[in-house]
């Protein structure tokens, strides 16, 4: 098993890193990967993401709503400042996430990692495909999807729980 704290510090301090490299006149650049949000936002996504994670702030969490509050909170911040909070909450986050269940630790690990790497692409400034942190992320994310596919394919049980062939993650691989 990954260790999730680890891979989340050293990620979330290789973000900041990174973000200090980023000069101004590239802070409006649209980032192809969130094509709604620029890399300004996409900063600020990572600053409320930390911030709220570790303010308990989780109501619709993940939802367009609760990302669209993160960097609208953050619009007329400069950058300087929200790195300074990002650097903080990971912090704070960083020494928490050991007492996450493994599933969410490594959600929030994904998100971070993933989010680098549309911040890099949109930057130009590619690298870290090895780290840690892809490597925790990538690891949480296939053992999710085995577990969707396994329950897909399940049959009905009349006993309950994972291992019975119960539901273990919400959501539906079909279509609407």
């Amino acid at each position: 098993m990954p260790d999730h704290t680890s891979a989340y510090r050293t990620s979330a301090e290789r973000v900041a890193e990174l973000i200090e490299q980023v000069p101004d006149e590239k802070l409006t650049i649209m980032v192809p990967a969130c094509p709604e949000w620029s890399v300004k936002d996409l900063i600020a996504h990572f600053a409320g993401v930390a911030g709220d994670v570790a303010t308990g702030n989780l109501t619709a969490v993940g939802s367009e709503e609760w990302t669209s509050a993160q960097i609208a909170a953050r619009k007329e911040t400069p950058v300087g400042e929200i790195l300074e909070e990002f650097r903080t909450q990971a912090a704070q986050l960083a020494g928490a996430i050991e007492h996450l269940h493994p599933a969410i630790a490594g959600m929030m690990l994904g998100d971070l990692v993933t989010h680098e790497h549309d911040l890099r692409g949109a930057i130009g400034e590619h690298g870290e495909r090895n780290s840690e942190g892809v490597a925790a992320a990538t690891y949480t994310y296939v053992r999710r999807l085995g577990r969707r596919l396994q329950d897909a394919h399940s049959p009905p049980s009349s006993s309950s729980g994972p291992r019975a062939g119960g539901p273990r993650a919400r959501g539906s691989l079909r279509r609407p």
